[in-house]
């Protein structure tokens, strides 16, 4: 192969090995067939299984560098300006008896020139006309394409996807467009830029980790489930089309609706109740039931049976403070979760919320409920421990009601508090159980053990930060 007969464009701050698969590319060879221009003293960083890292950099000494240029058939001033590891020596190959050998040895991206992520292959065609994988040096503060929508993902993990779609959560382009702004401000303050988004991010990825109050957060779920798939395709954005989140001193109502084959009804307000005599007889009173378990299981029991003269029409009712925001029917299998599902759920093909909700004669504290529902949405929005049981049980309510994908969000989240409910009441009365001291490492394995069993899996070892352990070891 004559080197430098076409030409390849490098990238701004792209990595060497990159622009070497590019061009191996343009000429149609493999790239292990181009690497022979080098005598490599090393192998290139690996995966567990094998592959090679896509963060691998490799290195030159002097002889090697005019070799590369050669090849791309630019200026070695146009590579250096363009490739930050262009210019990087490594003694051992750098100096001794061989050093007028044109040599390589690969190191890892992060040790050589920070972190690196996966480039647009748009903007990569539209740079260099090669529609073709590239990886860019690329701080976390530069990693969105506000051109194509594009979150660009680390280059160091061992998985197929290159970047994530944004054009649905429009919030995060629109904070790329914010930071030279931000990066201004810091720089007149006397701070870095770099300094100033470390701080922030590690104080925001703490809230992420500790998960405070996870069970009632609206924006960042909601963005999560967007971004893995859960509401993909959809033509609403969660910064448009968000539910305004209630107060949590009172939860959000769930509707329902009094009878499988009614009709929806428009909402209306409830009439004012009349006022009765003492000795009248008792009527049948609204169903803005109050924060409690008493009046929630009546005012379902007069939705379900109301007397001949009352009207059919969707009713709101309130779940009380000390239950899963998942109000169920056992009478009627139906069920609702979320303000936004328009039509009661139909939970037939789900048995075990039944019996979940009949075995829960006795309601957990609510300071077990509290912690349990955050522990239970943080596995359930993290696919830990349960999620083939509750991707299972999402795909069966789905199929049974198909109405739920084109609600104003994604089932995967209107629903997140009814599937997990029978879990989280399981946890809840275990949790329940446990004394009022921090457990050691020998009782919380005794009771993770036992409550493995109880949640039917063959092993739970949650990690140290996960919420659980963090529960075991609080006062």
């Amino acid at each position: 192969m004559a080197a430098g007969v076409l030409r390849t464009v490098p990238l701004a701050g792209e990595l060497t090995a990159s622009v070497i698969s590019r061009a191996a590319d343009r000429y149609g060879l493999p790239a292990a067939d181009v690497l022979r221009l080098w005598t490599c003293r090393n192998s290139p960083t690996r995966h567990g299984g094998g592959g090679v890292r896509a963060d691998a950099e490799v290195v030159f000494n002097e002889a090697g560098r005019g070799v590369l240029a050669e090849l791309c058939g630019v200026e070695p001033a146009v590579l250096a300006r363009a490739l930050p590891a262009f210019t990087v020596d490594d003694p051992k190959i750098s100096t001794g008896r061989e050093a007028d050998l044109a040599q390589a040895r690969w190191r890892a991206a992060g040790a050589v020139a920070g972190e690196a992520a996966f480039a647009c292959r748009s903007c990569t065609a539209r740079r260099t006309g090669q529609a073709q994988r590239a990886v860019r040096y690329l701080p976390r503060w530069q990693r969105v394409c506000v051109r194509h929508g594009r979150w660009l993902l680390d280059a160091d993990a061992d998985q197929p996807l290159e970047h994530l779609d944004l054009r649905g959560v429009l919030e995060v382009a629109a904070a790329q467009r914010r930071w030279p702004g931000v990066a201004r401000c810091a720089v007149r303050a006397g701070v870095a830029p770099e300094q100033a988004f470390t701080v922030a991010h590690a104080v925001v990825a703490r809230w992420w980790e500790q998960a405070l109050h996870w069970e009632q957060e609206e924006i960042w779920p909601h963005r999560l489930h967007l971004l893995a798939g859960g509401n993909a395709g959809h033509p609403r954005s969660p910064a448009r089309h968000r539910t305004p989140p209630q107060p949590r001193s009172r939860p959000p109502p769930v509707r329902l609706h009094p009878h499988p084959a009614s009709t929806p009804q428009p909402r209306t307000a409830p009439p004012a109740p009349a006022r009765r005599h003492r000795h009248s007889p008792r009527r049948h009173r609204p169903l803005a039931a109050p924060p409690a378990r008493r009046a929630a299981t009546a005012g379902l029991h007069r939705l379900h049976h109301p007397p001949p003269t009352t009207p059919t029409v969707p009713a709101w009712i309130h779940p009380a403070p000390d239950l899963p925001r998942a109000m169920i029917c056992t009478r009627h299998q139906q069920a609702a979760s979320d303000p936004r599902q328009r039509t009661p759920l139909d939970i037939h093909s789900l048995p075990e919320l039944t019996r979940a909700h009949l075995a829960a004669r006795r309601p957990p504290t609510a300071a077990s409920l509290s912690w349990a529902t955050t522990i239970t949405t943080r596995w359930y929005d993290h696919h830990q421990h349960l999620h083939t049981r509750w991707q299972k049980r999402l795909h069966q309510l789905t199929t049974a009601n198909p109405h739920l994908a084109q609600g104003p969000a994604s089932p995967t989240l209107t629903s997140r508090n009814l599937i997990t409910y029978p879990e989280t009441l399981t946890l809840a009365t275990a949790l329940d159980r446990l004394p009022p001291h921090p457990q050691t490492r020998t009782e919380q394995t005794a009771f993770l053990h036992q409550l493995a069993s109880r949640l039917q899996l063959p092993r739970l070892a949650p990690a140290d930060h996960d919420l659980l352990r963090q529960r075991l070891t609080t006062r």
